[in-house]
């Protein structure tokens, strides 16, 4: 391995430092969209959902009860025969009734399935944001202490006539991000 590097433009380091910037700052609000929507989601199905449908549950359990207490008072009362609209009442609520146990169901089993699936997923999301923060935030802050190194060397052998800019760099001359 060589002690010396061969760096033919520190404006090729700036301009990679700007692109990672850009990169950071684009990232970073898609990766807190992400997390957040997938935070919004789980609450949805596990509150917003089931205690709508758990009210639903019960909402239609008193319409269903309150069905068969009519038809069961005209069957008592036996002074008619239950009316075809009676019937139809219970049929339809034990329908409802029906129906919202069955969403209630599928709501439960996916918040569960959701929490299988999407919670591990989120952790790699808190990862690859905890690295975007510090991890690349720290290699642009880098890139810009070479550039400024790399400047400061430049600048300190132009300036002492000690650099031979054809030895290291060949056929292309070394430029400063002052000289573009």
């Amino acid at each position: 391995m060589s002690d010396q590097a061969e760096v033919t433009s520190i404006d090729a380091i700036a301009d990679f430092r700007t692109a990672l910037l850009i990169y950071i700052s684009k990232v970073r609000p898609l990766l807190d969209d992400t997390a957040d929507e997938v935070f919004r989601t789980r609450e949805w199905l596990r509150t917003t959902q089931r205690i709508h449908w758990e009210n639903q549950v019960r909402s239609r359990t008193r319409e269903l009860s309150d069905a068969q207490q009519a038809l069961f008072s005209a069957e008592l009362a036996k002074l008619r025969p239950p009316s075809s609209a009676e019937i139809m009442a219970v049929q339809k609520a034990k329908r409802a009734l029906d129906a919202a146990e069955e969403k209630l169901r599928t709501i439960k089993k996916l918040a569960s399935s959701f929490e299988k699936e999407a919670v591990p997923r989120l952790k790699q999301v808190e990862n690859l944001r905890s690295a975007v923060a510090t991890d690349l935030q720290d290699a642009a802050h880098f890139l810009d202490r070479i550039v400024g190194t790399l400047d400061q060397y430049v600048n300190s052998a132009v300036s002492s006539n000690r650099v031979n800019l054809a030895e290291p760099i060949a056929d292309a001359p070394l430029k400063t991000s002052e000289e573009k």
